[in-house]
């Protein structure tokens, strides 16, 4: 997997972070996290103890993200609230110039209800698309109120592009039913499932739609404890649908960010500053089973708000 290094700056935000100072307090703030507990897959139940994060001076580690970001899905006069959330792993080294680079794997993606249908991605496609690699963000500092921005983050379903950030999207021609035409050379099985695009199953299994995507996400937000950043998400997308076999699940809708409503939590998982330490068996290393069953620990869950894309 190739190291993304976009040549955009980042948003303004980058700029008026870089003014900021990154001194550490002389006594720690704590995390705000109090004693904890949560189930697991086998019903049981684990103590995680009274986790105290202490500070400890920079980013550097391993961290466990949960992303939420709306779209509006308009069709005809009406208009809902689309959720996509997405829990990643995160390994961030924050190089001398304070640049950061950073791994991202997505372990669990869900997506909400698109007109009356719930859609759900294949493992195989989180596991095709990530990781990503990507150069560019900031910190400030690593303490309660320091900012952070990440670079783009560039998400590709069914695409195969030069350059993820910034290579164009070729003509990509909308087909609803599996009579597939002729898709330019971008257009991949990215999963694997010998259908174009990614596969989109739809209410387990009641249909399905190939699709051909790319989303950039820009994370930015500061420390609210040590051990914790939380923000909110710029987020574009511009999706193809490349068949259906089902008129439902082929059917042409409008989209549009959503940006006041994007958020997300990032919590430090690898056990630096007395932050939780994720790493179960003691291997050295933090992986994707090892941390979705902290999710509902960890993460509050944004609720559907129709209203908020009224026009």
């Amino acid at each position: 997997m190739g190291v993304l290094n976009p040549t955009t700056r980042p948003f303004a935000l980058l700029a008026s972070l870089a003014l900021v100072t990154a001194c550490g307090p002389e006594s720690a703030p704590q995390s705000l996290y109090g004693p904890q507990s949560l189930g697991t897959t086998d019903a049981s139940t684990l103590d995680l103890g009274e986790v105290q994060a202490t500070f400890t001076g920079t980013i550097d580690g391993t961290w466990l993200m949960y992303s939420q970001t709306s779209t509006c899905i308009d069709v005809a006069s009406s208009s809902s609230e689309f959720f996509q959330r997405t829990l990643y792993l995160i390994e961030t080294v924050e190089n001398e110039w304070g640049v950061l680079e950073e791994t991202w794997q997505a372990c669990e993606m869900e997506l909400s209800e698109v007109l009356a249908l719930t859609p759900a991605v294949s493992q195989s496609m989180l596991e095709t698309t990530w990781p990503i690699v990507v150069v560019g963000g900031q910190s400030t500092g690593a303490t309660i109120g320091d900012g952070y921005a990440s670079s783009g983050v560039p998400e590709l379903w069914g695409l195969d592009l030069e350059d993820p950030l910034n290579s164009e999207i070729p003509d990509i021609p909308r087909n609803a039913d599996t009579s597939f035409p002729d898709f330019p050379p971008e257009v991949i099985d990215s999963d694997e499932d010998g259908w174009p695009g990614i596969t989109l199953t739809f209410d387990g299994g009641f249909c399905e739609a190939y699709i051909a995507q790319r989303t950039i996400h820009h994370f930015y937000g500061e420390y609210t404890a040590p051990d914790r950043i939380e923000g909110g998400v710029v987020s574009t997308s511009v999706q193809h649908v490349l068949g259906a076999d089902n008129s439902l699940c082929g059917a042409a809708y409008d989209r549009r960010s959503n940006d006041r409503r994007n958020t997300f939590t990032r919590i430090r998982v690898d056990g630096r500053g007395n932050a939780y330490n994720a790493d179960a068996n003691n291997d050295g290393q933090i992986s994707c089973d090892e941390v979705v069953q902290l999710r509902p620990q960890f993460f509050e869950y944004v609720e559907i708000d129709d209203d908020s894309c009224d026009l």
